[in-house]
């Protein structure tokens, strides 16, 4: 931080001699503020690993009033396609959005599974494998998935102002429910891959 001052040479040989602790005062309570995610963002931002490397996937492209359809029918799609595989489910949902023009979007449906499959590809259902030690930036986001932009803007500016490149478009971590609409109560990770 810098801050630049004109004064008259009268008043800065009086500085000399008894400074102006205030100015000094709000400069150290402003670099806490600066250097702390929670304060600065507005969300506490770390920086991680990939928590999880083996997925099952289902992409598709739907309405934007459609997309909590899609979610409450593809959870089950996923769940049949790992028993019959003979994979087990752990972790939580994750959910990967992006626009695809200003009616509809493309959703990807990930579940982690337990091991690595041979099948990269069955119908609409994909194996994905994610590198066990990719970069991320990661941000806990709890309240009303509408308003849930805040979190995704929050990282754009921290991987602007640090600096960052993005790798992949960030993607939701659910710890709860899904969302059934945008005032669905979510409690949720989003994780931005980054290098």
């Amino acid at each position: 931080i810098n801050e630049t001052q004109s004064t008259s040479l009268l008043n800065y040989l009086l500085k000399l001699v008894k400074p102006d602790l205030k100015h000094l005062s709000i400069l150290k309570s402003l670099k806490p503020f600066m250097e702390t995610p929670s304060l600065y963002y507005g969300f506490d931002i770390k920086k991680t690993t990939v928590p999880d490397t083996a997925f099952i996937t289902s992409t598709a492209v739907v309405s934007k009033r459609d997309r909590f359809i899609l979610l409450k029918n593809t959870y089950p799609i996923l769940k049949r396609f790992a028993i019959k595989n003979k994979v087990r489910v752990i972790g939580y949902p994750y959910l990967n959005y992006s626009s695809v023009n200003a009616d509809s979007m493309r959703i990807t449906f990930m579940m982690v599974i337990n091991k690595a499959l041979t099948l990269y590809n069955e119908g609409k259902i994909n194996f994905l494998a994610m590198p066990k030690n990719g970069n991320m930036l990661v941000a806990h986001y709890h309240g009303e998935y509408g308003k849930s932009s805040e979190v995704y803007t929050a990282l754009e500016r921290y991987v602007t102002d640090y600096n960052l490149s993005r790798v992949y478009v960030p993607f939701e971590r659910y710890l709860g429910n899904m969302p059934t609409s945008n005032q669905s109560i979510v409690d949720m990770d989003v994780f931005c891959p980054v290098y």
